[in-house]
């Protein structure tokens, strides 16, 4: 009976030969192949430490199924090794990781393959997997920043996926006070703020948080949890004095850190991101001098294409030059004609600027503009501004346009630098590319600025929001952390604006008011 599978292999062996050798290629295969059962795509998570296991999920739809099942055989490969031979996966990560000669974590996942052989025949079946190696820190997972005592106390929330045949299961673990446990020491001071960032110095797979407190600056990676760095020992000539960090801002080869007084301070990688020091001497722009509030998303909602500062005191926004030469530079903004309804280069001393983020759901004519927004009070009121840059040579971003999509809204809210507001970037809008959120007390409510700016409330929680972040693991954001004054943690789906709510399992309390929350993902979108 079996040897009618003879016919079908010879009828179609010299047209699938190069099929088989391609891994995950089941386009064309016969009527007789089988059924395979996983989720599509098919991710295998693969973790440190742990054994990975996931059922070979399959089914025969012919007469003769039974008999077909006991002739075969099966490997599971990735990059030509054969990692497993047996019907379910069940391999150690770090043997795997060892046999496929990987020495760091890939950023992404593999493509690699099942394939089922019927030993009478010869005739192979295969289909698509994507091997997922993921260090035990990894990408995804929560950092909480909260109070503890008269220091403060990071704890983390580790994410898990499990295939469980056509669909994954996911579990999360909890960690109150990580750094002490991975250290063995506290974290010093009161808790200002986390920031996710590069650091391939650090880990290329998941790069490094910076912990700031109004006492350190600690850098630590997110793939060991281990204190990196402590960022007064990264200086030139010695530690500026008054050296306290309340922002800052990274990319591969950059990173200024803005002080409590607002002085700036620049450090320059090497082209291989290994070498850099950070200039004693604080950054000078030009004559007038500076002091910086913030930097402009460090406070809202994730990274963005182009960075401004904001220089509290001449009411003005600046440019960091963060792609072109001179590299690394910082320009003050002036204007392209006259009559501008935002003068972004002097917006007054009466305005009190509470945040800033480029805008991602227009595209703007010509390509070279750039839209920005920012939201401020002035004269007793809260207004939304929309302000355009020339990203044109020689100055990049440094030249403001006075053109239709310049506009200045009064907010139907009064804001205060108390809430914490959040703006998608442009990188990022997904749903909430027209949407402001902003905490009071225990409520997060909205501003949909593309409903003639619409006030809502979005949703309740149990006690007053101290902490919130946008996630960084996808690129049509599917979630929020948020952290309360009572010390719990919560993730909320958002995928469904019209039907948020708390993933239940998620919910977990650290022991104190939270301050901040950020996922770890190097802000690279790599979302399945």
């Amino acid at each position: 009976m079996k040897t009618k599978y003879i016919y079908i292999t010879l009828f179609v062996a010299l047209f699938m030969a190069g099929c088989f050798e391609d891994e995950g290629n089941y386009t064309y295969l016969p009527e007789s192949s089988p059924t395979f059962l996983f989720k599509s795509p098919n991710h295998m998570y693969c973790y440190e430490g742990e054994t990975t296991i996931m059922k070979g999920e399959f089914r025969f739809d012919t007469p003769d199924s039974l008999e077909r099942m006991a002739d075969l055989s099966f490997e599971w490969k990735l990059n030509g090794v054969v990692l497993c031979t047996e019907k379910d996966f069940n391999v150690p990560t770090d043997e795997a990781m060892e046999m496929l000669g990987l020495s760091e974590f890939p950023s992404s996942h593999l493509v690699g393959s099942y394939s089922i052989t019927e030993n009478s025949t010869g005739l192979k079946y295969m289909t698509t997997v994507l091997y997922n190696f993921v260090p035990k820190y990894g990408k995804g997972n929560w950092m909480i920043l909260s109070k503890d005592g008269g220091n403060s106390k990071l704890s983390y929330q580790r994410m898990t996926k499990k295939n469980n045949g056509n669909k994954v299961d996911t579990t999360f673990e909890n960690t109150v006070g990580i750094y002490r446990m991975m250290n063995g020491v506290p974290i010093p001071g009161s808790p200002r703020k986390l920031l996710d960032h590069h650091a391939p110095a650090l880990s290329a797979y998941s790069g490094a948080t910076l912990i700031l407190t109004d006492k350190v600056a600690y850098e630590v990676s997110n793939e060991s949890l281990k204190k990196a760095s402590d960022l007064k020992d990264e200086f030139l000539d010695g530690t500026p004095v008054n050296f306290s960090i309340v922002d800052a801002y990274y990319t591969k080869q950059l990173t200024f850190l803005v002080a409590e007084d607002g002085r700036l301070f620049r450090r320059l990688f090497s082209d291989n991101y290994l070498g850099g020091k950070f200039l004693t001497e604080s950054y000078e722009v030009d004559a007038k001098g500076y002091e910086i509030d913030f930097i402009a998303n460090g406070q809202t909602a994730t990274w963005t294409s182009h960075r401004l500062v904001y220089d509290r005191k001449n009411h003005r926004v600046l440019s960091i030059n963060q792609w072109y030469t001179p590299f690394g530079a910082i320009f003050p903004i002036t204007p392209l004609g006259s009559g501008h309804s935002v003068p972004v280069w002097d917006l007054g001393e009466e305005v009190e600027v509470l945040a800033i983020s480029e805008k991602g759901e227009e595209y703007l004519n010509p390509y070279t503009a750039n839209l920005f927004r920012m939201i401020y009070n002035k004269a007793g009121k809260t207004y939304i501004a929309d302000f355009v840059l020339d990203s044109n040579p020689p100055a990049y971003y440094a030249s403001a346009l006075n053109n239709s999509y310049m506009k200045e809204v009064e907010c139907p809210v009064q804001l205060t630098k108390a809430d914490k507001i959040l703006i998608t970037s442009a990188n990022s809008p997904g749903n909430y590319g027209k949407f402001i959120f902003y905490t009071k007390d225990n409520e997060l409510r909205y501003i949909d600025c593309g409903s003639n700016y619409q006030e809502g409330i979005f949703m309740t929680f149990d006690d007053k929001v101290t902490a919130i972040h946008y996630d960084l693991s996808s690129s049509r954001h599917k979630e929020f952390g948020v952290g309360l004054a009572n010390g719990d943690f919560m993730r909320v789906d958002i995928r469904d604006k019209n039907k948020p709510f708390i993933i239940k399992k998620s919910v977990f309390n650290v022991g104190g008011e939270i301050v901040d929350v950020s996922q770890t993902s190097t802000r690279e979108y790599n979302a399945e």
